[in-house]
């Protein structure tokens, strides 16, 4: 994606950690399980704990300020795409083998699993987590990571991959600043630059007014948390999400513009027992529907036999029941078909 107002771009990689059955054990990114899903061979579902996690990186350095970690947890807990999906999210802490960069979401939604019935020939297998290494990177260190620096950190290879050997990556550019040649460095240059001014100014500068490094040449991690709490970023977290949830962005071309396609599916698409509660509603409705209907037509028929045992007329034979004169017994039926006869053949003689 493109913007006018911020130089970010967003490298990420996910990966599923999911229970396959034996069936699907050649099963090795989200297409291939994406192919059998569509088949009705397979149903992702959710039994007990299931998680959304995401490692977070700023050119390529773990997030490691726990203020920053919480403050973009709590904005992407309020992103409208899980309302949209009718997805609870609670945060997860105190887990001995997260990393300190890690946000973890525990996914909670109505138990509808125990209504629902996965179509008969379809394995279910169980998803356990999503887990989505996510990068933000800034324009001056884009070069330096495209042309074999560092990246987003690679999923492990034991578990569901959910793109192939290319990242997905969102991009979003600005209009250049007063200071476009310092903001090009990469960041060991600007901290030498940095380095350089400050001693510059020990030198030169008297000792009751210490001089300060211009505003533009603050230390790389202090951009950095300037960076990751501007309004900017919490729109493009907003707009991946919603791309890899369902597949599409609601922003306009204006403020943002997909520059590389992501190649799995979306999550609601491929996991809709998981991340797509309105769906499960309406397969749920539907199969209740039927199994009222079922449950009528069943009743319908053990009420007629019921009324056979006891050698009383259902509905339909008794519409056919002769209606008897007191006094020679005549049925309606025969009655009617003797005139009937009668008229056609003409008078007897």
């Amino acid at each position: 994606m493109e913007s006018r107002l911020k130089k970010i771009a967003l490298n990420s990689a996910g990966q599923l950690e999911i229970d396959l059955p034996s069936s699907c054990s050649n099963i090795q990114t989200a297409l291939d399980l994406e192919h059998v899903v569509e088949k009705a061979k397979v149903w992702v579902a959710k039994q007990g704990l299931c998680h959304f996690c995401v490692d977070l990186f700023v050119n390529g350095k773990p997030v490691s300020n726990v203020d920053t970690l919480h403050d973009l947890e709590a904005a992407m807990m309020r992103c409208d795409v899980w309302e949209q999906l009718e997805i609870g999210l609670v945060p997860v802490t105190g887990h001995h083998d997260e990393r300190t960069n890690r946000i973890t979401y525990s996914i909670q939604h109505p138990d509808l699993s125990s209504s629902l019935t996965p179509p008969d020939a379809a394995s279910v297998a169980v998803l356990r987590s999503v887990l989505y290494s996510v990068d933000l990177v800034t324009s001056q260190c884009r070069e330096s990571r495209a042309s074999g620096g560092e990246g987003v950190e690679r999923p492990d290879d034991n578990k569901l991959q959910l793109f192939n050997n290319k990242m997905p990556t969102i991009r979003i550019a600005c209009s250049n600043d007063d200071d476009e040649e310092y903001n090009n460095l990469s960041p060991s240059d600007r901290d030498a630059v940095d380095e350089f001014l400050g001693a510059l100014c020990i030198s030169f500068g008297s000792s009751d007014s210490p001089c300060r490094v211009p505003k533009k040449r603050r230390r790389i991690e202090d951009e950095v948390t300037d960076m990751i709490s501007s309004p900017q970023v919490r729109i493009l977290l907003s707009a991946w999400l919603e791309k890899i949830l369902l597949g599409a962005m609601r922003y306009p071309k204006k403020t943002m513009t997909l520059t590389q396609g992501i190649a799995a599916p979306p999550l609601s698409q491929l996991a809709p027992g998981v991340f797509n509660v309105p769906y499960l509603k309406v397969i749920i409705a539907r199969s209740r529907g039927v199994a009222q209907a079922n449950s009528v037509v069943e009743r319908f028929c053990e009420a007629r036999l019921d009324l056979h045992n006891l050698n009383i007329p259902g509905p339909y034979e008794q519409c056919r029941v002769s209606k008897s004169t007191q006094e020679g017994r005549e049925t309606w039926y025969d009655g009617h078909d003797a005139r009937r006869r009668r008229s056609v053949d003409g008078p007897s003689t």
